[in-house]
């Protein structure tokens, strides 16, 4: 058994005193046998557990810097509005490289019957919120529109071409319009982190200036990835600009999430029991869980926004800044200066690329969105931020390098038909000189590519090995400049995040 396995025993009996206990085998399967079969709940040495506010954990916790991190401000509640990311449902279909690819599926979908499209595309098997029928319809519906067709992140500095819409169960099963449409305002971002993690180490924090993939950073279904708009459009359908509008939504939203949250409960449960489970059971239930999230983000939007009770927004503005005003208020009483809300996304973002704030708060991370420790120095606020902000500027790929900027690394010399076979790192040794190269197939290499540059995690990617075997039997011709940049941009990342350890190590 390599998975952790819980055991529960729930005892519901009169006089009983009431009570948590905790006890846990470690060792190889045989021994856990073992101990199974060699002792009954009275022999075995359980411990009282205590389980506190807010997780409540049913296993025991004495992590000293507990008390602290709580008292930090969580990303829930620094920003107003947040959703999970697109789910398309048909990767395949959804996401393209090149526009050229893109527009072949639609005239094909637009023009082709339903039964020519499945066969064509191996598409026979329909999922309960994507259909062939579905996208046809959507494609039908509107036209085939420039205004549609955009690039959105499919994964990190990968984007790829789709089809839009506000649409659900069309092309995307769930693009999260409400939320996204937000990121092609000007000078617009969102944060893009993940509620909990499957892995030991927090790395899952990026950038996006468009709509990404709920998979963007890391294809765990635990890790899905969330956006946290910098700035929200400040329009009359925004469900939270009336009182009146935020006491009938929240209404509304709260019975619609207590009956699917009943009825997903129910389809847990069912999974769960379900023998010789197989590829369609998996897909319909990850498409019941991600129906679920989206519901119980939309609740608890609307819910955020009823008890902020945020009614007197300045209609005037295009765009508001997507901070709560608890956060807001809290930001403004605790320096004198007032902080953009770039300066304030660019010191949240500093925090979370800080290895000491990693390693001290590990255990957290795991289990919920960040908490963030604000500094009492303004100074050291602003200086933090600058770092914090450059760092998006160049994750967001905003800024291309000098031409003389890093100019040794990610050098392409060899020419050739730039095929992607079999990505390879391998360090050579050529006349006395160690060579660090990123190979493509047996003859074409990116040059100058430092270990620890190839190795970097962001999310559960590493980032050059992921973006070159996604391409693996294309060419990437079109790319090279692009992948330099990349090369450039986590070698800055690396650099970056040792200045904002060594301003954040002594106090956070």
């Amino acid at each position: 058994i390599e998975q952790g396995v819980c055991i529960s025993l729930f005892i519901k009996k009169k006089g009983l005193k009431n009570g948590i206990f905790h006890t846990d085998f470690w060792g190889v399967r045989a021994q856990k046998y073992d101990i199974c079969l060699q002792n009954s709940i009275n022999s075995l040495d359980f411990s009282l557990l205590n389980p506190i506010t807010p997780n409540y954990f049913f296993v025991p916790k004495t992590n000293p810097h507990a008390e602290n991190y709580n008292k930090f401000y969580s990303i829930r509640d620094i920003f107003f509005h947040s959703n999970i990311g697109i789910c398309s449902q048909r990767d395949s279909i959804a996401f393209q490289f090149t526009k050229e690819e893109l527009m072949k599926i639609l005239y094909d979908f637009n023009s082709k019957s339903v039964e020519v499209i499945q066969n064509e595309y191996d598409l026979k098997k329909d999922g309960r919120d994507w259909k062939v029928a579905y996208a046809k319809q959507n494609i039908q519906t509107i036209g085939i529109d420039d205004k549609f067709i955009k690039q959105l992140n499919y994964r990190l500095f990968d984007k790829r071409w789709s089809y839009y819409t506000d649409k659900s169960k069309g092309f995307i099963a769930y693009p999260r319009y409400k939320t996204f449409k937000n990121l092609f305002l000007e000078n617009n971002f969102a944060l893009v982190l993940s509620r909990q993690l499957a892995t030991n180490e927090f790395k899952h924090i990026f950038v996006s200036d468009l709509p990404f993939d709920q998979c963007f950073n890391s294809n765990l279904t635990k890790e899905g990835n969330y956006a946290f708009p910098l700035y929200l459009e400040n329009s009359d359908n925004f469900i939270f600009n009336s009182l009146d509008n935020i006491e009938k939504e929240f209404k509304n939203a709260e019975n619609k999430y207590l009956q699917h949250e009943k009825l997903y409960k129910n389809a847990v449960k069912l999974y769960k029991n379900l023998k010789n489970k197989n590829e369609t059971d998996e897909q319909i239930f990850e498409e019941q869980q991600a129906a679920f999230e989206e519901i119980k983000t939309e609740f608890e939007n609307i819910k955020n926004a009823y008890n902020s009770k945020s009614k007197n927004l300045d209609l005037n503005n295009k765009t508001i800044a997507n901070f709560t005003i608890g956060f807001t208020k809290f930001i403004k009483s605790k320096y004198k200066k007032e902080f953009t809300p770039e300066q304030i996304s660019g010191y949240i973002y500093a925090i979370l690329h800080s290895e000491t704030y990693r390693k001290k708060y590990s255990e957290f991370l795991k289990s919920d969105f960040p908490r963030i420790l604000f500094t009492d120095s303004e100074q050291i606020f602003e200086k933090i931020s600058v770092l914090g902000f450059e760092l998006i500027e160049k994750h967001l790929m905003k800024k291309t390098f000098a031409f003389k900027e890093l100019a040794e690394l990610g050098n392409y010399p060899i020419t050739g038909d730039n095929m992607v076979v079999k990505p390879e790192f391998k360090i050579i040794r050529i006349e006395n000189k160690i060579h660090q190269r990123l190979y493509i197939n047996k003859t074409q290499y990116f040059d100058t590519v430092p270990e620890d540059v190839y190795n970097f995690y962001i999310g559960g990617y590493q980032v050059l090995d992921k973006y070159l075997k996604d391409r693996k039997g294309r060419s990437i011709a079109d790319e090279l400049f692009h992948i330099t940049e990349i090369i450039k941009t986590i070698y800055f990342t690396i650099e970056q995040m040792k200045k904002i350890d060594k301003e954040t190590k002594d106090w956070i």
